[in-house]
């Protein structure tokens, strides 16, 4: 099955949309993540909606979904991401991400559930250094690096993203001493609407990580799937509770259980399904933001 939209460049710009890979595991250094569920609606390439040319990347991702590690974890994901490798260390730089992102008019936000629509981790620690994801009616950008440090902004009301394309820039400073400037900035259809003035980088980080490689994942992410369950149960469910220990941030995140499709609560998960097109990385805003191109 080919896809659209995955080719890293081997010099200053990765880019997803100029190279047709030929299976579902990417081509040029795009991966599954390995712990993405592989159906055949999974990640396909569709003619259903394009922000430029005739097709776009569409993820989905079902009740009852789930691959590995997720199934014991309380998640589900679809996602492509960049390899840990050395072409990825951007540590002391500046780094551009663009994508342009469609969500249907029946997308449904699971919060108090995460969905994670973008983000970049780097290797070996868990959280992410940023992300961005639906959450309770906004597309918000947050990290919870470690526990002094949970940060939040509403880049856009998700109803304003229903039914449409929206253009998301992320410029992301990935220094270890604060001076002064935004270190995170995004941009959704050209207008800056979220700042941020802390490192999302430590010396700790870099010392847990064997490559200190950041990898920019996009596609579905939902962790803690049985907060949206418990919230919504029509029937009482007898579940151990789950306690996930992030041990090298020190985080305690708490939920209702760690495998939640092993109960009846009497209501499904509903399905989620997202279009991706003209996904860039580079070191420009030239380099990634589209509405900057098609001028």
């Amino acid at each position: 099955m080919p896809f659209k939209n995955f080719l890293f460049v081997p010099l200053a710009m990765a880019v997803f949309s100029a190279c047709v890979p030929t299976s579902q595991d990417g081509l040029s250094g795009v991966v599954v993540s390995s712990s993405a569920i592989r159906t055949p609606y999974s990640m396909t390439i569709s003619t259903e909606q394009a922000r430029v040319g005739e097709t776009s990347q569409r993820f989905e991702v079902r009740h009852g979904d789930c691959y590995d590690y997720d199934c014991d974890n309380d998640r589900r994901r679809v996602e492509y991401q960049q390899p840990n490798d050395a072409s990825n260390r951007y540590v002391g730089r500046t780094v551009w991400y663009g994508w342009s992102i469609y969500l249907p008019r029946d997308f449904s936000d699971l919060h108090p559930t995460n969905t994670t629509l973008g983000q970049v981790q780097m290797h070996e620690w868990r959280s992410p250094m940023w992300a961005l994801g639906a959450r309770n009616g906004a597309l918000t950008l947050y990290a919870v690096n470690t526990p002094e440090w949970m940060d939040d902004c509403r880049a856009a009301p998700l109803s304003s993203m229903r039914g449409r394309w929206t253009d998301i820039v992320v410029r992301a400073d990935y220094v270890l001493e604060y001076t002064g400037s935004n270190i995170i900035e995004v941009w959704i259809n050209g207008q800056r609407t979220c700042t941020w003035k802390r490192p999302v980088i430590t010396q700790e980080m870099l010392d847990a990580s064997s490559t200190d490689a950041l990898r920019f994942k996009y596609g579905i992410y939902n962790s803690y799937i049985s907060r949206w369950f418990q919230r919504n149960a029509r029937r009482q469910v007898d579940a151990a509770a789950f306690v996930d220990l992030h041990e090298d941030s020190g985080l305690v995140i708490r939920s209702a259980t760690n495998r939640p499709y092993d109960h009846d609560w009497g209501v499904e998960l509903p399905t989620q399904v997202v279009f991706y097109d003209e996904v860039r990385v580079g070191f420009s805003r030239e380099e990634v933001d589209l509405r900057l191109r098609l001028q």
